[in-house]
This record gives C-alpha cells, structure tokens and sequence, in this order.
C-alpha cells in the first residue's frame, strides 16, 4: 500500500495539494479545446484518433476557425489538410458559417467531412 503525506493549512480548513490540483485543472481547461474526427476526417488523423485536446496559446484564449484548420492540418499532415478544405466544422454544437468564426477556450469543435451515399 501507497501512503501519499497530504499537507493541511489548519488555518484554512482545507487541503492545499487538492486545491492546487484544482487549480492547475482550472487553468489547463481554460487554455485548451476538445477537437473531435468524425469519419474520413478521424481516418485521416495519425493513429485515427476519435478527440484531442489542443492547447490555445497562452496569450490568447479565442482561435479562428481557419487557425485552427491550420494548427491540425501541420499536425497530421496532408491528407486531413485535404478534408479540412471541404468539411464541415462545429463549434459548441453550432457549425460554424465561415473559417472566421472564432474557438473560445473550453469549447468543443467538430470536424464533419462530407457525407455521400446512395
């Protein structure tokens, strides 16, 4: 059995490791996105990843919708560069209507390639 020593400031009542693990929680959520594939697009991602999380730079906490495109596209190369030009993008669960709109910190952004079939 592990035994983990927790500090505990009497004088406010409270554990201060959990505290600054919340905080570092706090800050890490609010300088990244959650980007979620969906079909060719998860297809074309290395390692055909289904969600990642991207860190915003620090000095901003908003990313257009086009640097965002460019971010993954240098990311995982080529072939999601491609669909990236013609998919469908979501931010929030709101798509997007141009490569301007704007990623918030902590918010959830989709990528919807085209769907065909018969």
């Amino acid at each position: 059995m592990r035994v983990t020593k927790i500090k505990v400031d009497h004088t406010r009542g409270h554990d201060t490791r959990r505290e600054k693990e919340r905080d570092t929680e706090r800050v890490k959520d609010e300088t990244m996105i959650t980007v979620l594939y969906f079909a060719a697009a998860r297809e074309a991602t290395e390692g055909q990843i289904a969600s990642e999380h991207i860190a915003l730079p620090s000095e901003n906490k908003i990313i257009s919708v086009a640097e965002l495109k460019r971010t993954l596209a240098h990311k995982h190369g080529k072939k999601l560069a491609a669909i990236l030009e013609t998919c469908a993008v979501s931010v929030a669960q709101e798509y997007c209507e141009s490569d301007e709109d704007v990623v918030r910190s902590g918010d959830e952004v989709a990528i919807i390639p085209p769907i065909s079939g018969g």
